[in-house]
């Protein structure tokens, strides 16, 4: 493994490409929490759709539809939030290699993902 790393040298910084290993346990957790988030947010717009196409959302009273909707958006806040976390652990668990950039006054570590950069 240590033949995979790869080192650059220019005068602004370093840079250290070192494959990683897969953990495939973690993987395969995220990807099935992320293919279940996205049919999730399928199913919910769809839901609200059909009801809005049905007629439900109008024969509530108007203080019921404002409580109703405030809901919805705290809701449609936290799941936003877990869709967040679950995507960058995903593409954090994808990653086939982790890259080191060493400048005089800071170091960025990135995992890019092949298919999304």
């Amino acid at each position: 493994m240590l033949e995979r790393i790869t080192i650059e040298e220019n005068s602004d910084r370093t840079k250290i490409v070192i494959p990683i290993q897969r953990q495939w346990a973690f993987w395969g957790t995220y990807t099935t929490m992320l293919v279940g988030w996205i049919a999730g947010s399928i199913w919910a717009i769809g839901a609200l759709f059909s009801s809005w196409r049905a007629g439900m959302l109008q024969s509530i009273d108007t203080a019921f539809l404002i409580t109703y909707i405030i809901i919805l958006v705290v809701i449609a806040a936290g799941w936003y939030w877990v869709g967040q976390r679950v995507w960058r652990n995903w593409q954090y668990h994808t990653a086939n290699r982790e890259i080191l950039f060493f400048y005089p006054d800071k170091l960025i570590v990135r995992r890019p993902v092949s298919l999304l950069g």
